[in-house]
Formats: C-alpha cells, sequence, structure tokens
C-alpha cells in the first residue's frame, strides 16, 4: 500500500453507538534499579576462547560471531519481581541472551524486542551474577551499499521491577462491538491479573454506588476480554484495573457502547506506518467526527515482528481513540502476520 491515509465516512441502518471515553491519566511508576551500572564488557570473536575489553571491529565483506559478557553484583533479589533488558543490538539479527546460563526470550516467539520485558527475576543471584550476548553479524555489500568497517559497541541496561512498577502498556482497546456485547484488551508491562468492573449505583439518588467485577484475566501480559449478556449495559461506566501478586495499581475508566436506532456512521482509513504524529492527527479528527465504528485495511505499522512499534507508532499515539471508537482492523503485508496481531 501507499503511505496515504484514506478517509471517508459513511452512514447505514442502525448497528450501535459509542460514547466518548475520559483519558487515562499517566501515573508516573517509581525508581528503577539498574543491575549494570559500572558494569565492563568484554567480547569474543572466537568462539569464547579468549575475550578482551576492545570494541570489535566488524570488517567490511566478512561475518563475524560475537560472543559479549559482563559480570555484576547483586546484593537482594528478595523484592525482585522482574526485569527488562535493554540491549541495543540490531534485534532483527536474532541477539540471544543467557543470564547465569539460563536462555533470555522476549514473551512471544517472533518477535523482535528492543527491550525484552518480563524477563524472571529468579534468574538472578545473590552476590556475582553474569550476563551474556551472541549475535552474528554479516558486513556484506548490497545493489544499494557498499559495506564498510565499523565499530561494535556494547551498552546494555538491565532493569529490576518491583511490583508498584506495573503499568498498563497498551489500551484499553475497544474491539468489535454487537447489540449484545463488546470486547475490551489491554497490555501489562509485566505478569498481571486485569478486571473489568461494572458501576452500580447503592441508593436511588445515586450518589453512592459500588463496583460489580464483571471478567477476570489469567495471569499474563495481554488480556482480552468478551462482556455480553447480564454483564452489558450500553452507555454505561465501566472499569479496567490490573493488579499483580501483592499491589493494585492502574485502574482506567471507560464507557460501553450505545445502541441506536438511527444510522450507522463509520469511518474507511488504513496505511497508518511509519508517521506517528500524522496518524495522531488524523485520529483526533477522527475522534471529532464521532463515528460509530473504525474500518481499517491494514498497515498499521512498518514491520509487525518489531514489537516496540505497535506502542510508538499507532496505539501510543492514539490511545484516545482506541479507547473510545471500536476498530475493527485486517491485517496488511506490512504486519508480517506477527503473533501480537
Amino acid at each position: 500500500m501507499n503511505r496515504r491515509i484514506i478517509f471517508g465516512l459513511l452512514s447505514l441502518p442502525a448497528v450501535f453507538s459509542i460514547m466518548s471515553l475520559p483519558q487515562a491519566q499517566a501515573i508516573p511508576p517509581p525508581k528503577q534499579v539498574e543491575l549494570l551500572d559500572g558494569a565492563k564488557w568484554v567480547c569474543s570473536t572466537d568462539g569464547g576462547k579468549t575475550f578482551s575489553p576492545e570494541p570489535v571491529t566488524i570488517k567490511a565483506e566478512t561475518t563475524v560471531t560475537v560472543t559479549a559478557r559482563t559480570e555484576f553484583e547483586v546484593a537482594d533479589t528478595t523484592w525482585l519481581v522482574v526485569l527488562e533488558l535493554t540491549h541495543g543490538l540490531p534485534p532483527w539479527k536474532k541477539p540471544k541472551f543467557s543470564l547465569n546460563g539460563s536462555e533470555i526470550k522476549g514473551p512471544m516467539k517472533g518477535m523482535y524486542y528492543k527491550t525484552i520485558p518480563a524477563i524472571d527475576a529468579k534468574l538472578l543471584k545473590k552476590g556475582k551474577n553474569v550476563l551474556t550476548a551472541g549475535i552474528t553479524l554479516k558486513n556484506k555489500s548490497t545493489k544499494r551499499r557498499k559495506a564498510k568497517d565499523y565499530q561494535l559497541k556494547i551498552a546494555m541496561r538491565l532493569v529490576a521491577l518491583r511490583t508498584s512498577h506495573l503499568q498498563i502498556q497498551t489500551g484499553p482497546i475497544l474491539g468489535a462491538v454487537g447489540k449484545d456485547y463488546f470486547t475490551i484488551t489491554c497490555r501489562t508491562n509485566m505478569p498481571a491479573v486485569a478486571e473489568v468492573s461494572q458501576s452500580l449505583p447503592m441508593c436511588s439518588n445515586k450518589k453512592i454506588t459500588m463496583c460489580k467485577i464483571v471478567a477476570t484475566s489469567g495471569l499474563g501480559l495481554l488480556h482480552r476480554f468478551r462482556i455480553e449478556k447480564d454483564n452489558f449495559i450500553p452507555n454505561h461506566e465501566y472499569g479496567l484495573s490490573v493488579q499483580n501478586w501483592d499491589i493494585s495499581t492502574l485502574s482506567r475508566s471507560f464507557r460501553s457502547p450505545q445502541l441506536a436506532d438511527q444510522g450507522l456512521r463509520f469511518v474507511a482509513m488504513g496505511d497508518s506506518r511509519t508517521f506517528p504524529k500524522d496518524w495522531a492527527k488524523v485520529t483526533d479528527a477522527v475522534l471529532n467526527a464521532k463515528p460509530d465504528l473504525v474500518a481499517f485495511s491494514g498497515d498499521m505499522v512498518g514491520d509487525g515482528r518489531n514489537d516496540w512499534e505497535w506502542d510508538e507508532h499507532y496505539f501510543g499515539p492514539a490511545r484516545k481513540f482506541f479507547a473510545t471508537i471500536p476498530c475493527y482492523a485486517v491485517i496488511g503485508n506490512h504486519e508480517r502476520n506477527a503473533p501480537v496481531y
């Protein structure tokens, strides 16, 4: 597809409508703990036989396998829940990492991560720890670029997170909606349980309300709900909250769809990839148009396997849009059949 965003507003017989939702208030997380502060890296290009603290030079027209290693101390591991590794290596080159001999993997096979989230903190040991990275780099000339010598510099961040660092990373996102159901999705930055609750009045003047939990997810990073039948009240206030092992944290509110008898108004659009600032402006325009739904024809991100693009280029610049208007999106060629889709 080309990079133009197609915008159209049409009218059809009524199916549903949805009210605008309040924008979530961001709560700054507490300070994270850097585990690699002051750590020194050594590298090997001979399969681990010898290591050197000097940067590795990747010469033109060569293929080099680099193993990098560092040691660091941890005084206490009892309060740690998960780790996040930001590695600075080309994710599409499929670098491999291990902590104290145990392999570190991203949460979804087939996805590329600049920052690997939700690493089990049990891989850490009290005292000395060893982090290892391995990558094979081909520095070959192509039709577009002549290969040149360059230095590979290793600079990584390994961050330890407490339970209080739990965040709603993505969402809430409204999806499919019908006359007697709607769907809602979110993603958290560490394993958590998510709940959808419904506010109900406890007295006739509605000044005192209670929350009824209508759906609960299992422990994980992705949380998807289908709210239907007795738990679906049109144009009603709902809450989305997440909690982990011993602490409740962010809660975001939204309104359920409002069924309507008049005509259905929807926006047809597509190809939002690569230009997040333009995408944000277009979604603001869609919000002002107040359609009942959006039909999206694909090419949401430049490469769907790049996990960071989904938040940085698609969901992040349009948070209120996705929490307000149900979006029916089909996969495009740029999504690359990514599992996160």
